[in-house]
């Protein structure tokens, strides 16, 4: 169905590209501190603990904001809150790049992280308001695929930045792509003319008991599974370091792992579409995931952080478009707030436990907490598919989307 105010063809096109390249950034500032962690935490002088904190401090301020996101939106203007957001993510980056300080360092990355929850709850909104009824599916997998893709590119580019001109330009570099982000969206979103529909918007009807069950069931896989990926991120490349690599080609195979996780996303979104029934191929790519992951210190890391990348993005395009399949239009803003509400706590929550793990237990503790995350995803998604039998569905215009984001 068309949206009323609907939007010329070549400024939704240009719009989903800045729009898909500031959710870039944000994947790109995110990996930011696990790209440079060993640096950071000597020059900061912490332990695997606190650089887990500042890891999860990037999901943390979302168990507040996800759920207003939607209202806040409808109260400002999504393009306004989108340029706050990126500011924010601006000035966050900043201030990490010149702390020396644990608190200064965990102010940074506070600030960076309310950003990046405006524009992850916000970005997907602004992408449907103008792909609605068109190329929806094809425009939400090119915009939620470029999360791993600015995760890829720290990869390959911090480390060596890191170690050539220390971790602080690293922080400098990440400020600077939110600050390109944001004078796109400013100049793409002001030339398009394309009315922000949210500034004259109401909230949208409240959730049933029935889908706040349902919602809540269809968060828990997709957090854990965001909560392994985040862990391996987070702590292989001290791993690979400590197996003897250097950081650069540490840098340079969770990168590799990266690409490849990021290829094999949206492939099993295609694939996931086509065969309607996404079972199969989201415990293939669990299992799969996990067991890379159990095995990664008791064998050469390379062909398991191959079968990770070339698995473990199987099941992402099925599991972020659970929810769309039991809530109702009117109900959709509000329940996809509160799925990001469980999927920030998670995310806030993991990571740290990881880390803690690691200081008490030792050895490879980090990447077994990855692995049971990744391993608890494949219970719980089943779980979800178990409580939709039992209840009856939800009318859906488009059966494809409950399949492909």
């Amino acid at each position: 169905m068309s949206d009323a105010g609907e939007t010329p063809a070549a400024g939704r096109w240009s719009a989903l590209a800045v729009l898909t390249f500031a959710r870039t950034a944000m994947g790109f500032q995110f990996h930011s501190v696990g790209a440079v962690g060993p640096l950071l935490a000597d020059r900061l002088e912490i332990a695997s603990t606190e650089l887990g904190l500042l890891i999860g401090l990037f999901s943390l301020p979302g168990i507040v904001l996800a759920f207003p996101g939607g209202w806040l939106g409808a109260r400002f203007g999504d393009r306004r809150l989108v340029l706050t957001g990126l500011t924010l993510m601006t000035l966050g980056s900043l201030t990490l790049g010149v702390a020396t300080s644990m608190f200064l360092a965990i102010v940074g990355r506070s600030l960076s992280a309310v950003g990046a929850v405006l524009l992850n709850v916000l970005l997907t909104k602004m992408v449907a308001d103008r792909f609605a009824g068109r190329e929806i599916i094809w425009a939400m997998t090119i915009l939620v695929n470029s999360w791993p893709v600015g995760i890829t590119v720290a990869s390959f580019t911090l480390p060596a930045i890191a170690h050539a001109w220390g971790p602080a330009v690293a922080f400098d570099v990440a400020a600077a792509a939110a600050a390109v982000a944001a004078v796109a969206v400013a100049v793409v979103e002001r030339r398009s003319g394309a009315r922000d529909r949210s500034e004259t918007a109401s909230p949208r009807g409240a959730l049933s008991h029935r889908e706040i069950g349902l919602v809540t069931a269809a968060a828990m896989p997709w957090m854990l599974y965001n909560a392994g990926f985040a862990i391996m991120l987070g702590f292989v490349p001290a791993f690979l370091v400590h197996e003897g690599l250097s950081m650069d080609r540490a840098g340079i195979l969770v990168g590799l792992c990266t690409l490849l996780f990021m290829m094999s996303a949206q492939a099993g979104g295609a694939i996931a579409q086509w065969l309607a029934r996404p079972e199969a191929l989201v415990s293939l790519g669990l299992v799969a995931f996990g067991g890379a992951l159990v095995a990664m210190p008791h064998a050469s890391p390379l062909p398991a952080l191959a079968v990770a990348g070339l698995f473990g993005g199987l099941p992402a395009g099925a599991l972020v478009a659970a929810p769309t399949g039991v809530l109702r239009p009117a109900s959709r803003g509000a329940g996809m707030g509160l799925f990001y509400t469980w999927f920030y706590a998670g995310m806030s929550c993991l990571p740290p436990l990881a880390g803690w793990m690691q200081d008490i237990v030792g050895g490879n503790a980090a990447l077994h907490v990855a692995a049971t995350a990744v391993g608890a995803t494949l219970p719980s998604y089943w779980l979800f598919r178990l409580m939709m039998t039992r209840e009856p569905r939800a009318p859906q215009r488009n059966r494809a989307i409950t399949s492909l984001p």
